[in-house]
């Protein structure tokens, strides 16, 4: 197995998505077996599996970070090809009756066993190293980065800045903090469950932690002046992080998200993604989509639809009523907003999806 958290050419453009549970790829072995005389490969998939199929996208809505996929076996025999020339394959929901059923309970438990160790790794800033990001927050841009203490690891202590409305506020943990706010609260209850803060010092200054340094003379450190400076160091280090972060941002070098995932670099794949962003906003009533066709590209089949209104109208918990387009729909994408809830309520704050006006206001 294998597993690799930076699955991006460009992590600087897909902050959002880099620590995220459900956007992390492994491969997960197969299981081969020989049933009379056919050679058979067994599959657990989450992956999108949009060869020759219609009905599918084309691209992996995995790593996009939008939904994770629901889980499907797949029954690949080797022995017999398709019109295609390509494998026979066999698609299966995991209740379907299946004569290989027991072995895939065993690679669906050895799934889950893998998945839950990175989720383990993920937890803890301990396992990868200085990490940084952005999100929305309540309408609020949040930039924030952790880092643990590695000069003196007999402290355990592990050190989180987060950025919003032009305060630096800089705390010192005996756990690691940074999925609490990579993730929203449903997403780190749902794999990590409750969140309990233990020990937790805050700092907005240096000054305040130069103040504090007699606390630690209290407490029985003898190096009280080295944990001092080590502090001092570190949040002057982490907010340089955060303001050249901040930087490219503005400039469009860094992105929560990048629309790019969609597939743009395609010409093709334009009229595809067009209605693709719709489809994962689960915005098809509204957009009123009609005329599913079939676009064949590379050796793929990928469905889209021909018509569409340009702009749809939603509201939204508050009573308030929005008008959005496609493209309302990537930029919210590209400031992480996973629902038109978020969306809607973003435009109406600051009259523009866009980082650069909500920076305008914090700034």
């Amino acid at each position: 197995m294998c597993h690799h958290f930076n699955q991006f050419d460009h992590p600087e453009q897909n902050l959002s998505l880099l620590y995220d549970p459900d956007c992390i790829g492994f491969d997960l072995e197969s299981l081969t077996l020989n049933d009379a005389g056919q050679n058979i490969q067994l599959h657990v998939s989450r992956k999108e599996n949009y060869r020759y199929d219609a009905s599918s996208v084309g691209f992996d809505r995995s790593h996009i970070g939008i939904e994770r996929l629901p889980k499907e076996y797949q029954i690949q025999n080797d022995s017999v090809l398709d019109k295609n020339r390509m494998p026979e394959l066999q698609r299966l929901a995991p209740e379907a009756d299946c004569k290989y059923h027991e072995l895939f309970e065993e690679l669906d438990a050895a799934e889950e066993k893998e998945r839950r160790r990175i989720w383990s790794m993920l937890l803890d800033s301990r396992n990868t190293g200085k990490r940084i990001s952005a999100k929305i927050i309540d309408n609020k841009l949040h930039i924030f980065t952790e880092t643990y203490n590695y000069d003196m690891p007999e402290l355990g202590e592990y050190y989180l800045m987060d950025y919003c409305d032009g305060v630096y506020s800089f705390s010192v943990s005996d756990v690691s903090r940074f999925m609490t706010l990579y993730l929203s609260r449903e997403k780190y209850l749902q794999y990590y469950g409750e969140y309990s803060e233990l020990n937790t010092q805050q700092y907005t200054s240096v000054e305040e932690i130069a103040a504090h340094e007699k606390d630690y003379a209290e407490k029985g450190y003898s190096e009280h002046k080295l944990i001092t400076r080590h502090r001092m160091n570190a949040f002057q280090r982490m907010q340089n992080e955060i303001d050249d972060l901040r930087r490219k941002l503005k400039r469009g070098k860094a992105q929560i998200r990048s629309r790019d995932l969609f597939g743009f670099g395609e010409y093709e794949m334009k009229f595809v993604a067009a209605f693709k962003i719709i489809e994962l906003y689960k915005a098809k009533t509204e957009f009123r989509c009609e005329e599913l066709e079939t676009l064949r590209w590379e050796g793929m089949c990928v469905g889209y639809y021909m018509r569409s209104k340009k702009r749809a109208e939603f509201r939204l918990s508050d009573g308030r009523i929005v008008k959005l387009n496609r493209n309302d729909l990537y930029n919210g994408y590209e400031l992480g907003l996973i629902t038109i809830e978020e969306i809607g309520q973003f435009l109406l704050k600051y009259g523009k999806l866009s980082i650069r006006a909500c920076m305008k206001q914090t700034s």
